[in-house]
């Protein structure tokens, strides 16, 4: 009796003569896996240019005593600040992405660049601080709950406001510089959630003491989103 292995169509088949044929399937790999995997490299790289920049910051603040002191008297709310560790983690993701993938998806990873700039840092930062401006104008005669309570609203409505312009912008760009219909960024769930650092700066302007102080980790999803496409 001769019988016969062969391999077809994700199945091991078995052919006996007189017998049929019995097969059993071989799933193939779930490629869907790898992506859920995080990108060690992006992951590190933000979190150094998030380190690096936060140090620099603290390093310019001008207050006596210790490091500790010095941190607590850094003010991690101000644009200023808020820019300098936001475009070091993107720089920071970015190079560890590429890195990590030895130089391929480059565009994407530009693209995710110039949205997490425009988006969900520079547009949001813009609006944050217009809304704020004319609140206090609006509420300058107005009891300490009621500018505590506007700022935190008036932060938040900036921020959101921001974001859905950034993004319009940054995907008409990001359009003119290769149209790729595949990665046409929308604004998602994730990113209104990357916007958590926002929180911080709302609680801060309402008058809560050192909340600041959470924003450079928080800031370290900026860079991981660029690292990681």
């Amino acid at each position: 009796m001769t019988i016969i292995f062969f391999y077809n169509d994700n199945k091991f088949v078995t052919v006996v003569p007189g017998f049929g044929a019995t097969g059993i399937t071989i799933k193939p790999e779930n490629k869907k896996k790898d992506k859920k995997k995080i990108k060690t490299h992006s992951m590190l790289g933000s979190i150094l240019g998030t380190g690096i920049s936060s140090s620099v910051v603290v390093s310019q603040t001008k207050a006596s005593g210790n490091l500790f002191n010095k941190i607590l008297n850094t003010d991690f709310v101000s644009s200023k600040n808020i820019l300098i560790v936001a475009l070091a983690s993107v720089l920071g993701g970015f190079t560890g992405g590429m890195l990590e993938d030895k130089g391929k998806n480059q565009l994407k990873k530009i693209k995710e660049a110039i949205f997490q700039i425009l988006s969900n840092i520079g547009f949001p930062l813009l609006f944050r601080n217009i809304f704020k401006n004319m609140n206090d104008k609006i509420t300058a005669k107005s009891s300490k709950i009621i500018k505590q309570t506007s700022n935190f609203v008036s932060v938040f409505g900036g921020v959101i406001l921001g974001a859905i312009v950034g993004s319009t912008i940054a995907n008409k760009i990001n359009d003119s510089i290769c149209p790729d219909k595949a990665y046409k960024r929308k604004l998602g769930a994730k990113d209104f959630l990357i916007h958590v650092d926002d929180l911080p700066t709302a609680f801060a302007f309402a008058g809560v003491p050192y909340i600041d102080k959470l924003i450079p980790f928080i800031l370290v999803s900026r860079g991981y989103e660029v690292g990681k496409q």
